[in-house]
């Protein structure tokens, strides 16, 4: 194995105060590591120990902690590797490019299964260069040995069969799980096995009705939106994006929802449906929700003449370039204050905010998917942007976030389907008082 092109400090940082657990496992710190993916992997059951060594891959010992048959257990490979891969790439170390998973169920001294993993990152691109590099050298020497050795007699044959066996199998490490089951692993409580539900092939869903933005319940006209509380209890959860239709970056985030068959609502402004509108065409062909986010997305404030032309400008335009007339605003910079909003009431719009903010709009790919797992809820509305600028970490983390969120049983609605799965009591509006002229 190459040597990174990162080195791990000679002694890894303590555990203090001045560093926080994140930082010093980014730094290659293995307990502060193991740590901090044992708080996040302890309730699914598992237990994980991590072994930080020079010119050696990342390795993590897991071991399954519930009881269960060695087949089911070799069934759920793929739904851990998935959640640790993701888990590695919020670090964003420079650290953690190449890892080995190990996996043993607790009290078997017999290997479960092994993976080895690539995390890619841009704090590791180096580091990946690096390795790239080494193994399109090591492919030109196995290339050489064949040539050199191919029609030889068979003895010879026999010793190129094991040397080429030798090159694909060098790095391979023999670890023995008696010496790191230690005493310092968790007893089990209670038998815990979430993950074995990947295993079971989901029902077939009846065919579900499609609400465009004109359709929303009398009682959330006129009314303050955050979130709602589904009347089945289900995890649904409505994905928003603002400031569009933007060149680009709407593509884009149009053909990732189309790829996971996830609707979502877009909020959009005049001037941008004005410039771009097939873009907003194709949202409402795709099965997406259009919404009105005002004709130039002001922050200042306006008179209440300007107001209404703001939001009944744009809902003409996107009506006459979609065939659809919204019933949904949100105003920009979710500023309550505004005439736009006190015209929108009156309008019986809903008004639409947002329950968990990506931040999508000043940080990395990493912290918006960590932002949006953090705060999302059953019946909440998640907030990104498609337009305003460049908005390419938000292309970045918008797989990793359906993926995620699907595996933990969410299920995705425009927001006019979440209006009507809402429970029946009407939400009570908020708000700042307005000011007066």
């Amino acid at each position: 194995m190459v040597a990174s092109s990162v080195s791990l400090p000679d002694t890894p940082p303590p555990l203090t105060a001045s560093l926080s657990l994140l930082e010093l496992a980014g730094r290659g710190n293995s307990d502060a590591l193991s740590r901090w993916l044992n708080s996040l992997l302890a309730e699914k059951g598992l237990y994980i120990k991590a072994v930080f060594a020079k010119q050696k891959p990342l390795t993590l010992h897991l071991y399954f902690l519930y009881p269960a048959s060695r087949e089911a257990l070799l069934g759920v490979q793929g739904a851990v590797v998935r959640m640790l891969s993701y888990r590695l790439w919020t670090l964003n170390s420079p650290l953690i490019c190449q890892v080995r998973v190990l996996a043993w169920h607790r009290g078997n001294r017999s290997l479960l299964w092994q993976q080895s993993l690539r995390i890619k990152t841009p704090a590791n691109l180096p580091q990946r260069l690096q390795l790239a590099k080494h193994r399109r050298s090591q492919m030109q020497q196995r290339r050489r040995w064949q040539v050199a050795l191919v029609g030889g007699m068979t003895t010879t044959g026999l010793f190129a069969a094991s040397l080429l066996a030798h090159f694909r199998n060098s790095d391979v490490e023999t670890v023995d799980a008696a010496s790191i089951e230690g005493s310092s692993m968790p007893s089990l409580v209670q038998p815990v096995t979430p993950l074995l539900a990947p295993m079971m092939r989901p029902p077939v869903e009846p065919p579900r009705p499609h609400y465009s933005s004109a359709d929303v319940p009398a009682a959330f006209r006129g009314q303050v939106v955050y979130s709602v509380t589904p009347a089945n209890g289900e995890k649904v959860l409505a994905l928003t994006f603002d400031d569009g239709p933007w060149p680009e970056t709407t593509e884009e985030v149009l053909t990732i929802l189309e790829r996971f068959e996830v609707p979502a609502t877009f909020f959009v402004t005049g001037r941008q449906v004005e410039r771009f509108p097939h873009l907003a065409q194709r949202m409402v062909m795709s099965g997406h929700a259009i919404a009105n986010h005002s004709w130039t997305h002001p922050m200042e404030t306006m008179d209440s003449e300007t107001a209404i032309r703001e939001l009944e400008g744009t809902n003409r335009l996107i009506e006459q370039a979609t065939g659809v007339r919204p019933a949904l605003f949100r105003p920009p910079g979710g500023n309550l204050n505004t005439r736009l909003v006190d015209y929108a009431k009156r309008a019986r719009f809903a008004v639409m905010m947002w329950s968990a903010d990506s931040e999508d709009y000043y940080v990395s790919a990493p912290l918006i998917v960590d932002n949006v797992l953090q705060a999302v809820r059953p019946g909440g509305i998640v907030l990104f942007h498609d337009g305003g600028g460049d908005q390419q970490a938000t292309v970045e983390a918008l797989p990793q976030l359906l993926a995620t969120l699907s595996r933990l049983g969410y299920r995705f609605v425009t927001v006019p389907e979440l209006l009507h799965l809402a429970q029946s009591d009407a939400p009570s509006s908020t708000g700042m008082p307005l000011e007066q002229d």
